[in-house]
C-alpha cells in the first residue's frame, strides 16, 4: 500500500511539473525574443521564426534605431494553454506586431506599421 501511494505521488507530482513548464514555455520564448531584440541579434529571431515568417519592419526598425518597445501578453483560451500557446503583441514607435509564441517558436506574425500616417497590415 505504502508503494502504491509514493508511486502515486510521485507520477502526479511528475505530471504537475510537466503542465506547469508546458503552460510556462510561451511566456520563456516571449522573454528570449525580447532579449534577442534587446541585443539586436536579427539572426537569431529569424532563426525562432516558423517556415515562411519574416521579421517585418516593427522588427528590423526597432534593431536599426534602437526603438524602445514592449511586449504585452493578450489574453489566453483554453485552447491555448492546451496547445502551449500565448499570443502577445510588441508595441514600438514605429508599429506594432502581433505574434504567438508556441513551442520555442514565434508564428503567425501580423505586423502592422505606419509610414507617411497610412497604417500598412502584413500577414505571413
Amino acid at each position: 500500500m505504502r508503494f502504491r501511494l509514493r508511486s502515486l505521488l510521485v507520477v502526479v507530482t511528475g505530471c504537475c511539473l510537466a503542465l506547469g513548464l508546458w503552460i510556462s514555455w510561451p511566456q520563456h520564448t516571449a522573454r528570449r525574443f525580447e532579449r534577442l531584440l534587446r541585443a539586436g541579434e536579427l539572426d537569431r529571431i529569424q532563426s525562432m521564426l516558423a517556415a515562411g515568417d519574416v521579421a517585418g519592419p516593427p522588427i528590423t526598425m526597432t534593431i536599426d534605431a534602437g526603438y524602445d518597445f514592449t511586449i504585452e501578453p493578450r489574453g489566453s483560451t483554453l485552447s491555448d494553454y492546451a496547445l502551449g500557446r500565448r499570443r502577445y503583441t510588441l508595441k514600438t514607435p514605429y508599429g506594432w506586431c502581433e505574434f504567438t509564441a508556441q513551442q520555442g517558436r514565434l508564428v503567425e506574425l501580423r505586423d502592422r506599421y505606419f509610414y507617411g500616417g497610412v497604417e500598412f497590415v502584413t500577414v505571413f
